[in-house]
């Protein structure tokens, strides 16, 4: 009994040690930057209440057995009192194991370090209390028997074993096959229990960047999938692909965000009688040429091969945008309505940012593809002031309609990218997923002119953004938001289950998150819910993540991730329950650590990433850093002036190649300069940084 309540002592010192090393860390710097870049771990609330646990429960465990070696009143004995600090290093180094290699906190070596500090002071304090008080002789006996001890060899094996933690994070830097194989370990744990698992259908079938997968409404065994370069193909239920229509030519080449991005069956579609009966509606971008173009177009798929069907395409909408590549948009759909909707992003161009005037960008438009005018639509009376629209009538309903000036496609404006949304079957309501830029992902539920407050607000986070003086529609928070972690920085808008296959998801909206590479659901009967609950995970995440998330006729969610844009690597998942989720997860993790099933892109030689440097560099670093290397021109100004201009020679010459390659592994905050700049370890191979590097140094050769 005694035992257990010294060890209950000693875990509560540990957690008075968290929280003072919380309000203490980022300002005690005790690792210099010189000797081992680090990034700060800035810790939020979740994070601290991982380490709290982790902390308290490892320290209480190892302590309480530590006391069947070291028996006695350990504060009074100076013998007994150095052997224990030895344990207690010991309880520090195994918690920041634990969360080095199986949670998703950052690693902090500096909050390691003033975290052992400040419990063996603390430690030393209660002994000074109880067992030294005055006499100073006692004291000097216990740094004795301290040397002593360290000396010896269980002392030596501690030591090693306290040094750990620091030996790792270096090793996790520098060699990118143990950073992989313990970034698996953390995707794997982090959702270790989980009671859904996603099932990969077609897996002979090679699918290249599948962005989209839709069922076909009269034939439920075959799928349309739309492969990102610009193919939409045919799958039956063997697996069978057959090419439909193919219009890669017109997309060009497929960069960031750029490519086919989705599309939508006509209502009538199959419907032998119907003029429609072989409409297809695609939204895409044309990177051919400067300046690049959005454009959503019409094919008709009833056409006898894919040269006429080519042919058949008729433009809807087409609009200029930068050439940076980002903020598309991607969904077509229509609603229970019968009327198109289209959710188009900003176009990463600020100037298209709370208006409904200029262009066809930044929120959601509804138009009437088969002009029925009459009572239910009439004629376009606003044409975009760069672009051009054609063949589609305004519903008449549409919230902004007779306004002067204004652009009556809108439905919906204030939003960043809502790359997915979806109709709920049962109440028609329209709910989005806007991705997020710095700190928050958001979900929508989207009224028509509502103003989802982009961007003086990201999600329920107030930027620095004016609010507009007289805001256009209904001023719309999100129905419900999360910050950005290490794993979760892309939403990924889904659907809500109707379905009668899964009684336990019933009435949930189920959604993604592509960074993490995870399925997640919220009640959508409930306010103010502050919580997702985590389902399902893959093992493809990051830039060939998840792409959407489909319901079909029986009930079934389907999903797809992009995969590699080197191999056929995308897939086509299924959510099903797990019948052993605890065995799944084991065999997941043994699977993943020797390589099977992991979906990552093919591993490439220096000389492949040399060549695709070019490529490398827009995809990853244009967006900020601009295509020459100045600093983007389209940026928030308090973005802007952080830039550093590659094409200086005097920034060249102040940049080292290892200055260079640490910013890019652990990000901006890691050197002391911004955090927009993320870390790219878990991202990018070690070739094609150093290639990126080299490429960065040519800015200065071609510079004015």
């Amino acid at each position: 009994m005694i035992k257990l309540a010294l060890s209950v002592l000693e875990a509560a010192i540990f957690l008075i040690s968290v929280a003072i090393t919380g309000q203490l860390y980022l300002s005690i710097n005790l690792i210099p930057q010189a000797l081992f870049k680090y990034q700060a771990g800035y810790y939020d609330f979740d994070d601290f209440l991982v380490v709290t646990i982790v902390y308290t429960s490892v320290s209480a465990v190892i302590l309480y057995i530590s006391k069947f070696r070291i028996s006695g009143e350990i504060f009074r004995s100076p013998t007994l009192f150095a052997r224990e600090l030895y344990f207690v290093g010991l309880s520090s180094t195994v918690s920041s194991l634990i969360i080095f290699v199986f949670t998703k906190v950052f690693f902090d070596p500096n909050f390691i370090l003033v975290q052992i500090l400040t419990v063996v002071v603390l430690f030393i304090v209660l002994f000074v209390v109880i067992g030294v008080r005055s006499n100073v002789s006692v004291f000097a006996s216990f740094l004795r028997e301290l040397l002593r001890y360290t000396c010896s060899i269980q002392g030596v094996l501690i030591i090693i074993v306290c040094a750990s933690p620091l030996a790792m994070a270096i090793y996790f830097k520098k060699d990118k096959d143990f950073a992989n194989a313990i970034n698996q370990i953390r995707n794997l744990s982090d959702g270790f229990g989980l009671q859904w698992q996603l099932t990969r259908l077609y897996d002979k079938t090679p699918l290249h960047q599948p962005i989209l997968v839709q069922q076909h409404p009269k034939v439920p065994d075959s799928l349309f999938v739309l492969e990102r370069s610009g193919r939409l193909i045919a799958l039956d239920a063997s697996g069978e692909k057959g090419a439909v229509l193919d219009f890669s030519k017109r997309v060009g080449p497929v960069e960031v965000e750029n490519g086919a991005l989705g599309f939508a069956l006509h209502p009538e579609f199959a419907n032998p009688s119907a003029p429609a009966k072989g409409f297809v509606y695609v939204h895409y971008t044309d990177a051919n040429g400067d300046p690049q173009i959005n454009r959503l177009s019409r094919f008709d798929l009833s056409l006898p091969n894919q040269s006429e069907r080519l042919k058949s395409e008729t433009v809807l909408i087409e609009q200029n945008r930068s050439t940076s590549g980002f903020h598309n948009g991607g969904t077509v759909a229509f609603g229970p309505d019968g009327f198109l909707y289209l959710g188009i992003g900003d176009g990463d161009d600020k100037a298209n940012h709370q208006t409904i005037s200029n262009s066809l960008f930044a929120g959601i438009i509804r138009i009437d593809v088969d002009a029925r005018g009459g009572d239910i639509s009439h004629p376009l009376a606003t044409r975009p002031k760069s672009g051009l629209t054609a063949n589609y009538m305004i519903p008449s309903d549409n919230p902004f309609v007779g306004q002067t000036g204004v652009l009556e496609e809108f439905w919906a404006l204030g939003l960043r990218n809502p790359f997915r949304f979806s109709f709920d079957r049962d109440t028609g309501t329209l709910w989005a997923g806007d991705v997020g830029a710095e700190q928050v992902e958001e979900i929508d539920i989207v009224v028509p002119g509502g103003n989802y407050q982009f961007p003086y607000f990201e999600g329920t986070r107030r930027t620095d953004a004016d609010i507009p003086k007289d805001i256009i529609g209904i001023d719309s928070p999100p129905y419900f938001d999360y910050r950005h972690k290490a794993n979760e920085r892309a939403i990924i808008g889904g659907i809500v289950y109707r379905g009668e296959k899964h009684a336990a998801l019933q009435g949930k909206y189920i959604f993604a998150d592509n960074a993490a590479g995870q399925l997640y659901a919220i009640e959508v009967d409930k306010t103010g819910q502050t919580e997702k609950r985590a389902l399902a995970k893959t093992d493809q995440f990051g830039y060939v993540g998840i792409t959407a998330i489909v319901p079909t006729g029986s009930g079934d969610v389907l999903v797809t991730t992009l995969g590699s844009k080197d191999a056929p690597t995308g897939r086509i998942l299924r959510l099903e329950p797990r019948e052993s989720a605890l065995f799944s997860d084991i065999v997941d993790m043994f699977a993943s650590l020797v390589g099977h099933g992991s979906g990552q892109p093919h591993v490439h030689g220096a000389g492949y990433w040399k060549m695709q440097a070019p490529n490398t560099y827009k995809d990853n670093c244009s967006r900020c850093h601009g295509a020459d290397g100045r600093g983007a021109d389209n940026l928030e100004q308090a973005i802007a002036r952080i830039m550093p201009n590659f094409a200086d020679p005097k920034w060249q010459a102040s940049r080292t190649d290892d200055d260079l390659a640490n910013v890019i592994l652990k990000g901006g905050a890691a050197v002391g300069q911004s955090e927009i700049m993320p870390p790219w370890e878990d991202v990018l191979e070690q070739a094609e940084i150093d290639s990126i590097i080299e490429y960065i140094r040519t800015f200065e050769r071609s510079a004015d």
